[in-house]
């Protein structure tokens, strides 16, 4: 007896084949068994979604926490800082004198005034009229080495010579106060020099 054609053959199980392909994925026991997985892969998903979550809200908070903290400390240190800084810094010039008198006494800041290129610490006093601002040190005077004398600079305004009136006038002025005229020299009006103050 002859075989049967091989076409024939494997029509014939291929047919078989997706007979049986369908009756497993036809059971209602199978879908059921498919569903569930699906359910509670989706839960598990949910809950490790959620769980991630809560556990960034939680890092979140320490983040924010330990942040303000560190401005906290910042605040403080700059506090620190500004309390023990000791460097000059310019509040202003000779002209706005009655307003930064207010603003930085003489009780909590020492004052400089802005000469020859750098802050000159001075003296201000003011005694029956007018006021009276002289260089702290004395320093040398004079541009030859074999004349040179020790003296200060003196600002004065609103005392009784004519050169003051209005006006904070620049003079030079020996070891002993004392003004030796022209010999000296004096840089007139001076209320364009910059004032400088420090904390004591």
């Amino acid at each position: 007896m002859d075989s049967p054609p091989c076409s024939s053959f494997l029509n014939e199980n291929i047919a078989q084949i997706h007979s049986i392909w369908n009756s497993i994925f036809d059971t209602p026991q199978l879908l059921s068994h498919l569903n569930f997985s699906t359910f509670k892969l989706q839960k598990n998903m949910n809950q490790f979604i959620n769980s991630q979550t809560n556990e960034l809200q939680a890092l979140k908070q320490i983040v924010e926490k330990q942040s303000q903290e560190i401005n906290h400390l910042k605040d403080l240190l700059n506090q620190v800082l500004a309390a023990t800084d000791k460097s000059w810094k310019v509040i202003g010039t000779l002209g706005e004198f009655d307003t930064l008198i207010n603003n930085y006494p003489l009780t909590t800041y020492e004052w400089a005034i802005g000469y020859n290129t750098q802050p000159l610490p001075v003296i201000v006093q003011n005694w029956n009229r007018g006021i009276r601002i002289f260089s702290k040190y004395p320093y040398s005077h004079g541009d030859n080495a074999s004349s040179l004398h020790q003296g200060r600079a003196i600002f004065t305004r609103d005392t009784d010579d004519t050169e003051s009136k209005g006006c904070f006038y620049h003079r030079y002025v020996d070891s002993n106060m004392n003004y030796c005229g022209v010999n000296c020299g004096q840089n007139g009006n001076s209320n364009s020099q910059p004032v400088y103050a420090r904390k004591l």
